[in-house]
């Protein structure tokens, strides 16, 4: 996975002097600085270009800091952007409060100790590059989530995913295909309510020895059709493994052709004869 993040840092003031002076103290962390003159001009930088933090002016026309960032708050309240405010004038606690009160992070007085600022700064971007990192890792793991779902659907035979109860927690498309039901009717129902009756305490019983005993078996049985017939399959399980602890049984449901069903069937009744 990609682990750069650019960092975008936002300095607001309507004095120049002042923009070029957050510009050379911020210049050694090597992070793109974009300036507005503006509280108006910097709402629209917003809507457009993806910043990481804000160091804006409290002190200017038309538009304060406080009330520029109310409305970034109010226009792009998804991005959550941090807000720094600066001042030269208004430093007395009623001040700060407000800044904090409408979204702001910090709050600095001029003149300021540039080695605070960078690493407020620095601490701010490293909090935005983890979150971008994260917000990548969370993308990755839905597409991977997607294509494993593409793939096991994909998969002629019916699989599906037990608690260690037995509960149905997953079904392929294979299952809706060859039992008429959709997935959703049995997700959250039990496995026993699928089987055969009569074949009931055998594939419960491997099912429990997969779960306890962490053992692969093998199971002849048949699953309701939505016709109330019964779909004849060879039942195949294993431990379903998830972060180093059991979770319950993976079950591979592999169709019997008919002939052969018949067969293994008559051969029982032989031996029970």
């Amino acid at each position: 996975m990609d682990t750069s993040v650019e960092v975008k840092i936002l300095l607001v003031d309507d004095t120049p002097a002042n923009l070029i002076t957050l510009e050379a103290v911020l210049d050694p962390l090597h992070y793109d600085i974009v300036k507005a003159h503006s509280g108006l001009e910097a709402i629209e930088i917003l809507k457009t270009t993806d910043i990481s933090l804000v160091i804006l002016d409290v002190q200017m026309p038309q538009l304060d800091g406080f009330e520029t960032a109310k409305l970034i708050k109010e226009k792009i309240p998804e991005r959550n952007i941090p807000i720094i405010f600066m001042t030269a004038i208004y430093q007395d606690d009623p001040y700060v409060h407000k800044g904090y009160e409408v979204g702001g992070v910090d709050y600095f007085g001029k003149p300021f100790d540039p080695a605070i600022l960078k690493a407020k700064v620095r601490l701010h971007a490293e909090m935005y590059r983890q979150s971008k990192l994260l917000q990548r890792l969370e993308k990755k793991l839905e597409e991977t989530d997607r294509r494993n779902k593409l793939l096991l659907d994909s998969i002629l035979d019916i699989l599906c995913v037990t608690s260690l109860d037995g509960t149905l927690v997953y079904l392929n498309g294979a299952f809706e295909d060859q039992s008429g039901y959709k997935t959703d009717e049995w997700v959250g129902k039990n496995l026993s309510s699928l089987v055969r009756p009569k074949d009931l305490m055998e594939v419960m019983r491997c099912i429990k020895e997969t779960v306890t005993e962490l053992k692969s078996r093998v199971v002849e049985t048949a699953i309701l059709e939505g016709s109330g017939r019964y779909l004849p399959v060879e039942l195949h399980t294993r431990p379903f493994v998830q972060d180093g602890e059991i979770k319950g049984a993976i079950c591979v449901a592999r169709r019997v052709p008919p002939k052969r069903a018949a067969k293994r069937l008559e051969k029982k009744e032989s031996f029970k004869t």
